[in-house]
């Protein structure tokens, strides 16, 4: 795989943009800064915009000084990123703090010369692509209209594709978020004996941060690190945290880059990954109708694995509390959703509640109204949108 070439663009709906593409970073700190008197100013936060430079500047180190900085994520930038890798997009979805619209590769194909894959990543796709269609077809043409064939077949055939496929996506995040990230990234880049997945990750972030600079986003005030964070998604001894279900809840499980993708869009739960050496792959269940194809799945996407497909599994830890989860389960316990986190969360939700059950936990109560039907059989969801399976396949759904 050739290296991704990231351009960013900021938006016009970006504050402090200049004539050039650039970012008046200078502006948007005094901006800040005059929003920080608020918390001091007697007189209001009209008197704050009037006050002196000097004096706003005064309060702007101070307040960065002291890692005070929610005055400066009242400015938000709005990115366009051509070319990112898909890995890179997984990174930034996963710090929570931000809204993003990123192109799918449920309704849109991969193509060559678009999209930095070899061609041996090429082929595989359109290969599955039209087997996808084909099997879909002949299991469920009479209860999914064509285009949501193609839609799922999409869906499935990218596992064959790299994690690092060049992909674009509009991201939007305060500007402290952005170089709290920003921070993170580069003391990720300071880690000794990366290995190879390492290693394209850190290419990633260094077209980056490059880019930010390029457009004036970054001020080093805003990159203090007293309290040691680092990037969410990647998780170190994942397996060794136990499970719990009550109020709060812990889980761990594995998945692919694809399911994480997905997942990781619950901003209100927190996620992390980590890769081993199981070299695991996800078999879309489809295929188990058709042994023989199972084998050539696997022969093919271990063929590629040096590139990193999005369906290799990896380790997946998620916890948040009991809303959360239930906020999750009207987004994902549903058969329009990707299959492998719709059945995911399935298995998660029958863990918990059993894991209630057997501790006679007050919150049983609360679970049961959820059990044993999808999100348009729950008591306080409407689905305006019927996904086309029947009552009766979907438990059994397999694409």
């Amino acid at each position: 795989m050739k290296l991704s070439n990231l351009k960013i663009t900021l938006l016009e709906n970006t504050p402090f943009l200049k004539d050039d593409g650039t970012f008046n970073l200078n502006k948007a700190m005094d901006f800040s800064g005059k929003i920080g008197g608020i918390c001091y100013n007697e007189n209001g936060l009209m008197d704050s915009f009037a006050e002196d430079d000097e004096k706003t500047e005064k309060r702007i180190n101070n307040s960065t000084a002291g890692e005070h900085q929610s005055v400066f994520e009242h400015v938000n930038v709005s990115m366009y990123l051509k070319d990112s890798s898909k890995m890179l997009n997984m990174v930034l979805n996963d710090e929570g703090q931000y809204s993003t619209s990123e192109r799918s590769l449920r309704y849109t194909a991969v193509k060559d010369g678009e999209c930095n894959l070899t061609k041996r990543e090429i082929f595989l796709y359109e290969k599955w692509y039209k087997i996808f269609v084909d099997l879909i077809t002949a299991q469920y043409g009479d209860v999914l209209k064509p285009f949501k064939i193609k839609t799922l077949a999409k869906e499935n055939a990218r596992y064959m594709t790299s994690t690092f496929i060049n992909t674009e996506m509009v991201h939007t995040l305060p500007l402290a978020q952005l170089n709290r990230i920003a921070k993170y990234m580069k003391e990720y880049l300071d880690k000794e004996d990366k290995n190879d997945f390492e290693q394209r990750v850190s290419k990633d972030f260094e077209m980056f941060l490059s880019e930010c600079d390029r457009l004036n986003l970054l001020d080093e005030r805003l990159q203090s690190n007293r309290k040691e964070r680092t990037l969410k998604i990647f998780g170190e001894n994942l397996d060794s945290i136990p499970e719990e279900f009550g109020v709060t809840y812990s889980t761990t499980y594995r998945g692919s880059f694809a399911e994480y993708a997905q997942k990781e869009r619950h901003r209100i739960e927190k996620s992390s990954l980590e890769r081993d050496e199981l070299n695991g792959f996800f078999v879309p269940p489809i295929l188990e109708l058709y042994h023989n194809l199972i084998d050539i799945w696997l022969n093919d996407i271990i063929s590629v694995k040096e590139e990193v497909p999005q369906g290799e599994l990896v380790t997946i830890h998620e916890e948040g509390t009991f809303d959360t989860f239930i906020s999750k389960l009207k987004e994902r316990d549903c058969s329009a959703a990707q299959l492998e986190i719709f059945r995911q969360t399935e298995e998660t939700k029958k863990k918990y509640y059993e894991a209630l059950k057997e501790k006679d936990h007050p919150y049983v109560k609360k679970l049961e109204p959820y059990m044993g039907k999808r999100r348009c059989g729950y008591p306080d969801y409407t689905c305006n949108k019927p996904c086309g399976f029947r009552e009766g396949i979907i438990g059994s759904r397999k694409i």
